[in-house]
């Protein structure tokens, strides 16, 4: 969250940070939220870019985690643990 405050002129104008935090501006994904309630709050202007932008980034780790978790149930579920954990021995 700091990173995010930080990179995204959240607490402080992008052009007086440092060249790290100039440099990874526009990859943030508060960037647009924190530009998009500028837009609509302080200039009157729509904020319909920025929203698209976070849809973009919503739909787009959505899909990655849904993707991730298929995998893993697949993996998951062809596991059989039925099996008798190893080093463990049963009375007779």
């Amino acid at each position: 969250m700091v990173l995010q405050l930080g990179g995204s002129a959240g607490t402080y104008p992008i052009q007086l940070s440092n060249g790290f935090f100039n440099a990874i501006h526009p990859w943030l994904p508060m960037t647009y939220s924190v530009n998009g309630l500028r837009e609509t709050l302080m200039i009157g202007n729509t904020a319909l870019p920025e929203m698209g932008m976070l849809l973009g980034v919503t739909v787009a780790f959505s899909g990655l985690a849904v993707l991730f978790y298929a995998r893993r149930h697949g993996r998951i579920s062809a596991m059989d643990f039925t099996d008798k954990v190893p080093g463990t021995q049963t009375k007779s």
